[in-house]
């Protein structure tokens, strides 16, 4: 004979929400969660070491401003530059005999006050041709 039935309750529906529950993950959700999280963590880094890089080039180039701040000031406050020139040493026949006498290559200015050759210097040949006016400079 077949077991009575039970009287089901009577529900009603009266309204309904949103909420959060807690529920257990499958070992697959876990495995994939997991690698979710590896990746994520590896973003960070790359992220980090990103940040890392920009304050690096920042620190740079902030350096770089600061430098030509100082040598900009500098100008400014001596009126004076520096820049570089190829000198070259010229032995020329002075008032006091044989002189050495350096010289902008650029330009051919004088730099300086001519000093003494060396017993060394005075064993060069001394070519003085070319017309007076050069300056003791041969066309050689």
């Amino acid at each position: 004979m077949a077991k009575p039935r039970e009287p089901r309750p009577r529900i009603r529906k009266i309204g309904e929400h949103l909420d959060t529950i807690t529920v257990d993950l499958t070992a697959e959700q876990v495995e994939a969660q997991r690698a979710v999280v590896c990746d994520m963590r590896d973003r960070q880094d790359a992220l980090e070491a990103k940040l890392d890089s920009i304050k690096a080039e920042y620190k740079g180039k902030q350096k770089e401003l600061e430098e030509a701040e100082r040598v900009a000031r500098k100008l400014v406050s001596t009126r004076k530059r520096d820049v570089e020139v190829m000198i070259g040493e010229y032995l020329q026949e002075g008032l006091d005999g044989i002189q050495v006498v350096r010289r902008r290559e650029d330009t051919m200015e004088q730099i300086g006050e001519p000093r003494a050759a060396s017993a060394q210097e005075r064993q060069e040949s001394l070519p003085l041709s070319g017309p007076p006016d050069d300056g003791g400079f041969g066309s050689s």
